[in-house]
């Protein structure tokens, strides 16, 4: 079929030789015996009505391609009083089935009376076919709405809408939906109700997932709350309830990450102190946020405590808004306060409101180091 773009590079070669030729045969007009040939007007009159015509043509194309793709659509649209089969799909009467408008009109997708079966999924209504494959021609549900409880690549979803795509490459599959029954992500149990994105990666195993949890639920030892989680092979959620994990306190209410081993095990990487943290003499206030990872290795607390870590290892606390800490007399206040605790050092990085007027900074950058033996401070220049 004749494409849009062709239509309109016709029209747009009409106009520039139109423009040409009318301009040409208007020139013959110079000698008097042709100006007044009436052959001649009426060459002139229809050359310019022509071209002139191929003006609302171009200035208009976006509306005119539009309705020549909603003509196109029409024309492969289907709605089925018997029963059909297309590309070996069957579908019922009552159903509509779109299909690409390019050759060879493979179904797009369209809508089924409820509780037709699809690529063995019963659904009802709006559904879209999409293609997988080493050839990009291997058809599949991709999207509709669920009537009765069934699993898609092994996630357990309840009756309603739901997706199941593939990326370009065809590496990750993703699910979306809600689940009927409790769902295991790597070991970690998913309670049913959630609203979950899971992705499988089907190069090397790997498994994510996202989504809300509607309840509180427990996964290796960490109590979350309701709310939104993630995992990417690391488990992130809202705590329900004050925890310790192996020396950190992890306050509730704060969002905080964790190594899991779906056996009942985890440590936490990221979260917020629930009581003060003792390091060194060291107190750091509650609701400071922490990092005890660095380049993906976990430091316990009592690695940390110890000074047992490698030299270029840091655990990094920063000081909630408008909260003070003293060290060695030194007053640490700011808009932002982070330590960073080493083996033999607290690195310390301040940032406050600039107090010269004239600054090119709206703030000023105050970074020390406290040596955690001799108890003694250096500072560099403040920027």
């Amino acid at each position: 079929m004749l494409q849009i773009s062709n239509l309109l590079f016709f029209a747009l070669v009409i106009l520039v030789l139109g423009t040409i030729v009318t301009i040409v045969v208007a020139l013959l007009g110079i000698k008097s015996s042709i100006r007044r040939s009436k052959s001649w007007r009426i060459w002139l009159a229809c050359l310019a009505g022509i071209t002139v015509l191929q003006v609302p043509l171009l200035t208009s194309h976006r509306e005119i391609e539009q309705s020549f793709r909603d003509l196109q659509v029409r024309l492969y649209t289907s709605h089925l009083r018997s029963p059909a089969t297309y590309e070996g799909i069957s579908f019922p009467a009552g159903s509509t089935v779109i299909r690409d408008y390019d050759d060879p009109h493979p179904v797009m997708g369209g809508t089924v009376p409820a509780g037709t079966t699809l690529f063995g999924l019963k659904i009802d209504g709006d559904f879209t076919i999409s293609r997988t494959g080493d050839d990009g021609q291997t058809p599949y549900l991709a999207a509709g709405t669920l009537v009765a409880p069934a699993t898609i690549h092994k996630v357990p979803c309840a009756k309603g809408g739901f997706s199941h795509t593939f990326d370009t490459s065809n590496t990750n599959e993703v699910v979306t939906c809600t689940l009927s029954t409790e769902g295991t992500i790597d070991g970690i149990p998913i309670p049913s109700g959630s609203e979950v994105v899971v992705t499988f990666n089907t190069y090397n195993g790997q498994i994510d997932a996202s989504g809300d949890v509607k309840r509180a639920w427990r996964a290796s030892g960490v109590d979350c709350a309701e709310g939104h989680f993630t995992y990417f092979s690391v488990l992130e959620c809202p705590l329900t309830r004050d925890q310790v994990f192996d020396g950190y306190p992890v306050a509730a209410g704060h969002t905080a990450s964790f190594k899991v081993d779906g056996k009942g095990s985890a440590v936490v990487y990221e979260g917020a102190l629930s009581h003060d943290f003792d390091v060194a003499g060291v107190r750091i206030p509650a609701g400071s946020a922490f990092k005890t990872s660095y380049n993906g290795q976990y430091i316990s607390a009592d690695t940390l405590r110890t000074h047992t870590m490698d030299e270029s290892q840091y655990v990094q606390f920063d000081l909630p808004a408008a909260t003070s800490l003293t060290i060695s007399g030194v007053v640490l206040q700011g808009e932002y306060v982070g330590l960073y605790v080493y083996n033999h050092s607290i690195k310390v990085h301040v940032v406050t409101p600039a107090t010269d007027p004239d600054a090119d900074a709206d703030t000023a950058i105050r970074d020390g180091t406290f040596d955690l033996a001799k108890k003694t401070w250096s500072w560099e220049e403040e920027k």
